[in-house]
């Protein structure tokens, strides 16, 4: 038996059971706590087709395929090569701007230009995810329904 608990408000609240159901999860208890809703959820692990349960409900809820945490690596690594440059300007008496430039500015900017890169498409991704919710939803309910009926 696998359990999952869900913190959400009263808006969403349609949206993750009808997901939840989607994926064979049952609601199991609902408690209100102020402004939001805290739902339990079980579902059995037992059948033949569970983990493809599991991989369809990973795919379903995946919002983009860049992940977060490139755009943090990329934010700390521009941010290095801009301060490793303007450390050299400010204590080097001698700074050579060509050898400087070539060292730290240019992989700054380089990787500056990829870091928006990848956040206008991973914006352009979660848009895409969040807008076509519904379309969404049907393919699985078919994939879902395929599944149980021993198709796939």
């Amino acid at each position: 038996m696998e359990k999952k608990q869900v913190k959400t408000d009263a808006n969403n609240r349609f949206f993750i059971l009808r997901d939840a159901s989607l994926f064979m999860w049952n609601l199991v208890h609902e408690e209100k706590r102020d402004d939001k809703i805290i739902l339990s959820f079980e579902r059995e692990t037992n059948s033949s087709y569970y983990p493809n349960v599991k991989a369809y409900e990973k795919e379903y809820h995946r919002m983009s395929s860049i992940p977060l945490w490139s755009l943090f690596v990329a934010t700390f690594v521009a941010l290095t090569f801009f301060t490793i440059y303007l450390v050299a300007y400010y204590a080097d008496p001698h700074f050579n701007q060509l050898f400087w430039f070539l060292c730290g500015l240019l992989p700054g900017i380089i990787t500056s230009t990829i870091l928006g890169l990848l956040a206008i498409f991973r914006s352009r991704q979660s848009m895409k995810y969040f807008n076509e919710r519904e379309e969404r939803y049907n393919q699985y309910l078919q994939k879902m329904k395929e599944l149980q009926d021993g198709k796939n």
